[in-house]
């Protein structure tokens, strides 16, 4: 499994979450059966209440009174871990978006260096000397490096790669 493939189980698993969520957020029936499982406990709650009608009274009204506040807070907590999932996706897709680049990169400079070991081997490319180096002219570019010069042609020589 490559690291994209991980990536993209990732991101496809949060979108799905994020997927379910919105339903649930959409459904009557997801915030029915929610405050209905609050009321319950409640009602299980107030019936253990000791005491006379007047204290029995008080702690309904009371609970009866925090009935819309908990309506807004199972919305409330739908709609944050929307936006928490929606971070998570745009955080994988950012990091798929920069291993994207990392590996074009990456093939960019194999290219290079295989372009290079070429160049060496049909005499294209001398190695560098520091008198080549300083005698070109303003504005030129200065070519190959003598590191990477070597690298390619120990890498040629059958050497070991340097870079691991």
């Amino acid at each position: 499994m490559d690291f994209s493939d991980v990536i993209s189980d990732k991101i496809s698993s949060y979108t799905q979450e994020r997927n379910e969520r919105q339903a649930d957020l959409l459904n009557p029936q997801y915030h029915k059966v929610t405050i209905e499982t609050a009321c319950r406990k409640a009602i299980d709650d107030l019936t253990k209440v000791p005491g006379d009608k007047e204290r029995l009274l008080a702690e309904a009204i009371s609970i009866i009174s925090q009935v819309p506040d908990f309506a807004l807070s199972v919305w409330t907590a739908a709609m944050d871990d929307l936006k928490a999932l929606q971070q998570e996706i745009s955080r994988w897709e950012s990091m798929r978006d920069m291993y994207i680049e990392w590996t074009a990169l990456q093939e960019a400079k194999a290219e290079a260096r295989e372009e290079l070991k070429e160049a060496i081997l049909s005499g294209e490319i001398q190695e560098p000397t520091r008198e080549s180096s300083m005698r070109r002219d303003a504005g030129d570019h200065p070519g190959v490096k003598l590191s990477s010069y070597r690298m390619a042609s120990s890498e040629l020589e059958g050497g070991e790669d340097s870079e691991g």
